[in-house]
């Protein structure tokens, strides 16, 4: 080899371990927001799915929060009354998530459930 052959290889090689080190950062830090992001979106076994009145079934908090925005009001109003917040109950007994589950069961809407809920699915996306 000459020595502009010799210099390129070494650029080259150079150049393929700074890109492998770039990639492999990029990939640590997807990785570490996938399981962050994976944190959140919490499913439940089979047995503990929310079953609504319509027929539908939710079994993860991402479910929930994508059946919000198609869910009939009377679905939804036959799930939160003015003496009961089914949603509420089944994220705390379930999820173990009360300060979710608080914060649904102050808010009264179909709007304000979905704000809720997409507020905590996104807070640190």
């Amino acid at each position: 080899m000459s020595g502009t052959e010799d210099a390129d290889n070494l650029l080259f090689q150079a150049f393929k371990q700074r890109r492998g080190e770039i990639l492999g950062k990029e990939k640590k830090k997807r990785v570490k927001a996938e399981k962050k992001h994976a944190s959140y979106d919490k499913s439940c076994e089979p047995g503990q799915a929310f079953h609504a009145i319509d027929g539908s079934s939710y079994a993860s908090l991402s479910d929930f929060a994508n059946a919000l925005e198609h869910m009939s009001d009377d679905t939804f109003y036959y799930h939160v009354t003015d003496s009961k917040n089914d949603f509420h109950n089944w994220i705390k007994d379930v999820f173990q998530e009360p300060k979710l589950a608080e914060k649904l069961l102050h808010a009264r809407t179909k709007e304000k459930h979905e704000v809720v809920m997409l507020r905590y699915l996104h807070k640190s996306a």
